[in-house]
Parts: C-alpha cells; sequence; structure tokens
C-alpha cells in the first residue's frame, strides 16, 4: 500500500514538472531606464485562483480572489510583498481573459533581474496546482537613447462632449503591440502587430479600463508609423497624464519598449466658437422674427393697395351707371326729336311698300313699259310723302328753339 501510494506521488509530480517546465518559455526584455515596462505572460486556465509574480524566486506581487465571482461579490484584491514595488506594479489585463502581463513602472537599475509568472488553478478534484507561465530576464537596454524617441511633453485641450485625437507618430520595425497609460496605468493595448506572415489577422485590441471600452482606439495604421489615439466623447474625468509606448522585438530576439509620447489632456478654458451656441441661436431668432415681419407688412400694403383700387373702380362704375341713368330717365329735345322723324320714315316706308306690291298685282300682265312707267310714278310719290314727314317734323318759325345736344 505505501508502494502505491508513492508511486502515485511521484507521478503527480513529473507530471506537475513536466506541466511546469513545458508551460515556462525564457523571455529577454530591455527596457530604458525611468520608462514603464510591460513583462508579458498569457495563459488561460479554468478554476484560476490567483497570480502570482517573483523576482529572483521571491514573490513580490499577488493578485488573489479569482474565478469567485458567483458569490455576487468581487473578492479580487492585490497584494505587494515588497515595499519597493508597492504602487509601481499591476496587471494589465484580465486574468479571467487569460492575460496575466505585469506592468512595471519608473523603471530603474535595481529592477534587473529574473521574473516568473505564476497562476494558481482548483482541479475538479479540489486540488491546487501551480504553474509557472513565463520566465523573463529584465534589463536596462544597452542602446543610447534615440533623441527622435524622447518623450516630449505635449498640451492639448478639447471641449467637454467632443472627440479629441492624441498625436503619436514612430515608425518602428518590428514593432509588436502599442500601448496607451493614462496616470501610468495602461488601459488601452493595440496586440498582433507585425504578425501577419501566418496568413491570419492576429491583431486585437484589449481595454483594461472600463470607462474607455468602445471610447477608444487607434487613429492610423501602426505598420505605417501612425500610433495616435481617438478618445470619444471627451468628459472630464478624462483628463489627467497620457503616455504612448510602443513595443518593439529586435534581431537577437530581445523585447524592448519604448515611451514615444507624452501628453498632458485637459478640458478648454475658452467657451467652443460654435455657431449654434444659445447667443448665437437667440440673435439667428431674432433675425427670423424680423424677417418674418418685415414679409407680412409688405403683403399687408400689397392687399390694402388692391382694396383700394378696387374701391376707385367701384366708384367709378357706379358714376357711370348713375350718369346712364339720368340718361334714360330724363331724355333731352333732341332724343324726341330724332325718334319721331325715324317713326315717320318707318310708317312712309310701310304705306310705299303696301302701294307697290298692290299695283304691281294689279298690272302683272301689263307690257313692260306700262310696267316701268307704274314703278317710276310709284318711287315720286314715295319721295315726296318722305319730304313732307320731314316737313312737318321741323320745328315752326318762331317756336322755342331746341338746344343742341352736348
Amino acid at each position: 500500500m505505501d508502494s502505491v501510494s508513492s508511486v502515485a506521488c511521484m507521478i503527480i509530480y513529473f507530471i506537475y514538472i513536466f506541466q511546469t517546465g513545458c508551460a515556462a518559455e525564457d523571455l529577454n526584455i530591455s527596457a530604458n531606464l525611468g520608462h514603464n515596462v510591460t513583462l508579458p505572460c498569457f495563459k488561460y486556465l479554468p478554476n484560476m485562483t490567483d497570480v502570482q509574480w517573483t523576482k529572483s524566486q521571491q514573490v513580490f506581487f499577488i493578485k488573489r480572489g479569482l474565478g469567485q465571482t458567483n458569490t455576487g461579490q468581487n473578492t479580487e484584491m492585490d497584494e505587494y510583498l515588497d515595499k519597493s514595488f508597492r504602487g509601481r506594479v499591476g496587471l494589465a489585463g484580465r486574468p479571467e481573459e487569460g492575460n496575466l502581463s505585469l506592468v512595471l513602472s519608473n523603471f530603474n537599475a535595481s529592477d534587473e533581474g529574473s521574473y516568473e509568472c505564476h497562476a494558481s488553478q482548483k482541479l475538479p478534484n479540489g486540488t491546487l496546482v501551480q504553474k509557472t507561465i513565463q520566465t523573463i530576464r529584465l534589463q536596462p537596454t544597452d542602446e543610447q537613447p534615440d533623441d527622435s524617441l524622447q518623450p516630449a511633453d505635449q498640451n492639448i485641450s478639447a471641449n467637454l462632449g467632443h472627440n479629441v485625437t492624441l498625436p503619436c507618430f514612430k515608425y518602428l520595425p518590428n514593432m509588436t503591440d502599442v500601448q496607451w497609460t493614462k496616470s501610468q496605468q495602461v488601459f488601452f493595448i493595440k496586440r498582433g502587430l507585425g504578425q501577419t506572415n501566418t496568413g491570419q489577422n492576429t491583431e486585437m485590441d484589449e481595454y483594461l479600463d472600463k470607462s474607455f471600452r468602445g471610447r477608444v482606439g487607434l487613429a492610423g495604421r501602426p505598420e505605417e508609423g501612425d500610433l495616435s489615439l481617438v478618445l470619444s466623447n471627451f468628459n472630464a474625468s478624462d483628463e489627467g497624464s497620457y503616455e504612448c509606448h510602443a513595443s518593439q522585438k529586435l534581431p537577437n530576439g530581445t523585447l524592448v519598449q519604448k515611451t514615444i509620447k507624452k501628453i498632458r489632456l485637459q478640458p478648454t478654458d475658452e467657451q467652443p466658437d460654435n455657431s449654434l451656441q444659445p447667443a448665437d441661436r437667440s440673435y439667428i431668432w431674432k433675425v427670423v422674427v424680423g424677417v418674418v415681419g418685415g414679409v407680412v407688412v409688405v403683403v399687408g400694403a400689397v392687399l390694402i393697395d388692391r382694396r383700394n383700387r378696387r374701391r376707385g373702380l367701384r366708384r367709378v362704375e357706379q358714376q357711370e351707371d348713375d350718369s346712364a341713368a339720368v340718361a334714360l330717365h330724363m331724355p333731352p329735345v333732341y332724343l324726341q326729336r330724332t325718334d319721331s322723324m325715324l317713326h315717320s320714315w318707318l310708317k312712309s316706308c310701310c304705306t310705299e311698300m303696301h302701294q307697290r306690291t298692290t299695283t304691281e298685282s294689279r298690272v302683272t300682265d301689263n307690257s313692260p313699259c306700262e310696267l316701268a312707267e307704274l314703278r317710276t310714278s310709284v318711287k315720286a310719290q314715295s319721295e315726296g310723302s318722305v319730304g313732307g314727314a320731314a316737313r312737318d317734323a321741323a320745328p315752326r318759325e318762331g317756336g322755342a328753339r331746341t338746344p343742341s345736344p352736348p
């Protein structure tokens, strides 16, 4: 029975050694003194309970309480076991998503050494197993800093509620990722750069601060040297110090992180010159009211003028009607004279036509010569009757004079 237990313990021990030994991979990283550096560590483990980072096999940072969110309470906590690292280290990502990387700010000479990333996993049978995920050799960079890579402080002011772009430009061959920090805390990472030779696009955005999720993203293409960040809906809580970092893989395999840009972002003190400001809107309303009022006055004047013209025309027509009525009800003497002459002429014409008809009917059998003489005599009689009627209608001598027509 003791031999069986010993064999089982040896098998478990060799399995543990095999797993930890296969998972660990040495990585050399160089960083500039005084800058921030990220120690990468990626591994997804179900039922992970905590993450530990060691330096020279001494634990200096622990992230506890992972995988216990089913209780409804957030039990995660950071534990610093070395005072020299307190406030300078923290996890860069979300352990439940497999990101166990560590961010070390203000790298100094005493931070040089060997670092290891460990994770504890709870097996289905309740056994707690610790695995070494990554081994890293961290050292100061040997190369002289490039003046063009020295971070240049820049002050940027933006209007609240507007979008703002934080500029950062630098082309680095073999660049692996881009990081943006606020107050030395990483909140956005663009990973998987320069790995397109596999035929797959491995680029991904990682948001380490929920307040920036969905509001930030790179403005351009990192492979072309544009590392600028676009921040949408700028608010008061976004004010602070921002830094742009880029990681580059050197030909010898060393991963170097460089700080490209430092930016101080703050709200603008001036009111934005916008045509839609309230004061300008009131001015627009005044202009609109003035224009509408002018149009109303012009239309009113036109309508009044038309009404007056119609009234004038009606007056003229009324006067003409009145004049015609006077002429009809009080006819002048010359109108009476004309009516009398017309009546006499019509009467003589009717008499002549009657006589002619009677005479022609009587002499239908006479010769043409007799018929011509008869017509001549009838014509002479008709002319004499017309002349007598005219003489009768003429005024007698010594009578009242008929006024001439106007």
